[in-house]
């Protein structure tokens, strides 16, 4: 199966994203993140945004979506609401994978990645593709033959 390409051009299509709350793009709500390391900007989550918009199809784990969705309502509202609305909406256009807890502990990746990001590493490699920007990780799944895109490389494109 021939998987999508990720266009360099991504970052230049900045009319293609939408978020839930009637179209408009909330880059701003990636402000308060800016302490953590590395220090991301609007542009990297807009970017983020176009890839996303971009694919063809979108797929995640359920041990991804349970792990966002802890994180993301750390925050007080009006911001938590606007920001799990736009995740349920992202939710309702991806394809949802539900490896096995077991399953995933039971791979050699499981012990250096731990839950979340080991259960990435149950894809089948002619079927996904995945970004990241977590090293760790992205060694991990390269080592499986499963392709991965480093986000940290589109961010210098």
């Amino acid at each position: 199966m021939k998987l999508p390409e990720i266009g360099q051009d991504a970052g230049h299509r900045r009319q293609s994203a939408r978020v839930a709350d009637g179209g408009a793009r909330r880059s701003e709500l990636c402000a308060p993140a800016q302490g953590l390391y590395p220090t991301y900007r609007v542009e990297h989550f807009e970017l983020l945004l176009d890839v996303v918009t971009d694919a063809s199809a979108l797929a995640t784990t359920t041990h991804a979506l349970t792990e966002a969705s802890n994180l993301l309502r750390q925050c007080a509202d009006p911001m938590k609401t606007e920001i799990m609305v736009a995740l349920a909406d992202l939710i309702g256009r991806c394809d949802e994978l539900a490896p096995k807890a077991r399953s995933v502990s039971a791979l050699p990746e499981f012990l250096r990645l731990g839950l979340t990001d080991a259960a990435f590493a149950t894809l089948r490699p002619d079927e996904f593709r995945v970004i990241s920007a977590d090293i760790d990780l992205i060694v991990a799944l390269q080592n499986r033959n499963v392709e991965v895109v480093n986000f940290q490389h589109l961010l210098f494109d």
